[in-house]
């Protein structure tokens, strides 16, 4: 109820900061779950029917209290768990059988959708089921970086390759430095990644969880990615390279898609991660 009452307080004062802008349109819910995926000790559960028209009801009365009810049609989807979560080397796929009454009785609520978190690394064709029962808003993120990450470490072995005797080349050594400035720092991880050592070592760069896209704003990193490109395109990339490390964007290259540079490469394989979801159309 205290989350329903300062969200309407919220829209309330949103609504009269401009009045010539085009109107927003909101979504609502309590069942955020923790950024960056589940934690080992937290149990899955789809939201119940029951709770979520609870919610529904305790934010239309809410948005009625602050005399906003006719823009509660500006509330145009609701966020829920579906069933679906990752850790840190675990993905807990969708399944629609099991969100049936969850998705059905949400195609009975008029404009508005569900949207689920924590869709990353969803398989393509559960990712198409979600939106065709009514789950509209995909939420992802670290997939996103997790694919930038991909990218990153392929570059860096391509720069190892190239630069494999030349024993004056000044070289990136970006997971190193990736890995050291999470150790000196380690608010971002630790508590996500138990185990001993060699657990943590191996998470802190491979996690799914993908926690070192906390630390790439960090001078170190931006140093380290900086330095990589220059020495990606001092020297021409071969394309058997690119084809060993990044095989989807070596067929793009292949294809006239996709220029053969450092950077292009790297935002093509986030694309890649983008392009399996689906569009999803909100009446």
């Amino acid at each position: 109820a205290l989350l329903a009452e300062s969200a309407a307080a919220a829209f309330s004062i949103r609504q009269q900061e401009d009045q010539t802008a085009e109107p927003p349109v909101f979504v609502i819910g309590s069942e955020v779950p923790v950024p960056g995926g589940s934690t080992h000790e937290e149990t899955l559960q789809i939201t119940r029917v029951q709770d979520l028209n609870e919610t529904l009801a305790c934010f239309r009365a809410a948005f009625a209290a602050q005399n906003q009810l006719q823009s509660y049609a500006q509330v145009i989807a609701v966020v829920v768990q579906p069933g679906v979560e990752f850790g840190s080397y675990e993905i807990h796929d969708y399944d629609r059988a099991s969100a049936q009454d969850l998705c059905t009785y949400m195609k009975n609520q008029p404009s508005m959708v569900l949207e689920g978190h924590s869709t990353d690394y969803q398989r393509t064709d559960r990712l198409r089921e979600m939106a065709e029962d009514g789950i509209a808003i995909l939420k992802v993120g670290p997939a996103l970086t997790f694919a930038l990450r991909e990218g990153l470490i392929a570059l860096e072995h391509i720069e190892k390759t190239l630069y494999a005797d030349d024993e004056s080349s000044n070289l990136s050594y970006l997971a190193r430095t990736l890995d050291l400035t999470m150790r000196q720092n380690p608010q971002h991880w630790l508590s996500h990644y138990p185990g001993n050592e060699q657990s943590q070592r191996l998470s802190r760069i491979f996690s799914l969880s993908d926690r070192c896209r906390y630390y790439l704003g960090e001078h170190e990193i931006i140093s380290s990615i900086s330095r990589l490109m220059h020495n990606l395109r001092v020297r021409n990339l071969p394309l058997p390279l690119v084809s060993q490390y990044l095989p989807d964007q070596y067929r793009l290259i292949r294809q006239g898609q996709l220029i053969v540079d450092p950077e292009a490469l790297l935002v093509s394989k986030i694309r890649c991660e983008i392009s399996r979801y689906p569009s999803c159309k909100i009446n």
